[in-house]
């Protein structure tokens, strides 16, 4: 499932675009996709509260960052051990 209310655009180091939702997705707790720059591809790269990672984060909310290590970067206003929000680490 798509997400809905997106967050900024970032291009990574494959040149492919990724941002994050707030919504949507199968948990309906956001997304991280992956668009390539003439449309042809869409990925789900993650579906944030989906139950596959501990503590997971939930609605994502500001751009992504891509690290020196090529890695991308964001953050979440829910979710997490304190229920607070997270600092989350995706591979492009």
């Amino acid at each position: 499932m798509d997400g809905r209310v997106p967050n900024g655009l970032v291009q990574g180091p494959n040149g492919n675009l990724y941002g994050t939702t707030q919504l949507g997705g199968t948990a309906g707790n956001g997304v991280v996709f992956e668009i390539s720059t003439d449309g042809s591809l869409f990925t789900v790269l993650h579906n944030f509260g989906d139950g596959t990672i501990t503590h997971d984060g939930k609605n994502p909310v500001g751009s992504l960052l891509v690290g020196p290590d090529n890695f991308l970067y964001g953050t979440t206003n829910e979710g997490g051990i304190g229920g607070l929000g997270t600092v989350f680490k995706t591979s492009p």
